[in-house]
């Protein structure tokens, strides 16, 4: 189900989305996001807060790819509690996947994403199988990598999902335009 998000910051929500209709821009600035309020255990993330799978996904149109750019994430218990934060970024030009699997945090990269144009991005992960994220973009498998551990993945018990940054966390700011962010539990 969807979660209404607050815009924090100045934004601009008057952009061109890749299907003609609005979406926000968000202007290169730490501390300019859109975020839900605060789970309470669990409930309120539109999810479970221990998924056996997950797949994030975007339309983005990066002004730079340069550095980290959060696109989505789920910020660990509402605070800024880096590295524990889930979520689809860009890492110098390659799709970012970050995960928590049982109190460990795990970082992971692959494809590739360029700036100036709408490509839409995202990463699966599913418990079962070879437990390998899976980096797409525009609907194809561009690589994947393998997590470690065993353990269950852990979006904390007071999460809250942002669109654009990592509040309190610096440099960690979108350039572009985002559309679309959605979270599946699958």
């Amino acid at each position: 189900h969807s979660i209404p998000l607050t815009v924090t910051g100045s934004l601009l929500r008057t952009a061109m989305g890749h299907d003609w209709l609005t979406c926000p821009r968000f202007p290169n600035t730490e501390g300019i996001y859109a975020a839900s309020a605060s789970a309470v255990a669990g409930v309120g993330l539109g999810i479970s807060n221990a998924p056996t799978a997950l797949t994030l996904a975007a339309w983005v149109k990066p002004a730079a790819v340069n550095g980290l750019r959060s696109i989505l994430i789920c910020q660990y218990n509402s605070a800024y509690a880096n590295p524990y934060y889930t979520g689809l970024a860009i890492a110098d030009g390659a799709i970012r996947a970050l995960l928590v699997k049982g109190g460990a945090y795990q970082d992971l990269a692959g494809g590739t994403v360029g700036a100036g144009f709408w490509q839409h991005v995202g990463w699966t992960y599913s418990e079962g199988g070879d437990k390998k994220v899976r980096f797409y973009a525009n609907g194809t498998l561009l690589a994947s990598s393998a997590t470690t551990g065993a353990d269950a993945l852990d979006l904390g018990t007071t999460s809250r999902w942002v669109v654009g940054d990592m509040p309190g966390s610096p440099a960690e700011c979108f350039a572009g335009q985002i559309d679309s962010p959605r979270v599946y539990d699958t």
